[in-house]
């Protein structure tokens, strides 16, 4: 999970995987908070404020298309990023949250092989 990464450590991590083309990466991160509702930021920084606690702070966020520039600067070309509103139409079979909602993503990224 991103956010227990620091940025550094996330950078290098994908720096490492982007060398060598045909790899692919899946992993989860989450909008900053300051994008979000005044209750769901609320809710989000009380369980950030919980598991930071246990010694788990979360301690990075992404914006959809700043992680998209990434990795397409690092070689990625087939990226599939599931907000919000995607993960409920997928997994529970929502379509009543709107695509713009800001929150938990799920992200997979291939880089091609040559």
């Amino acid at each position: 999970m991103v956010p227990y990464l620091t940025r550094a450590g996330f950078d290098e991590t994908l720096r490492v995987v982007a060398a060598r083309p045909g790899n692919e990466v899946v992993f989860d991160y989450a909008q900053s908070p300051s994008r979000m509702a005044p209750d769901r930021r609320e809710a989000l920084e009380a369980r950030a404020a919980r598991v930071a606690k246990l010694g788990e702070p979360w301690l990075t966020y992404f914006e959809p298309d700043e992680i998209a520039g990434q990795l397409t600067g690092l070689g990625f070309d087939h990226i599939e990023d599931l907000g919000p509103s995607g993960l409920a139409a997928q997994f529970f079979g929502r379509d009543d949250i709107p695509a713009d909602t800001p929150g938990g993503h799920v992200l997979r990224a291939v880089r091609p092989a040559p």
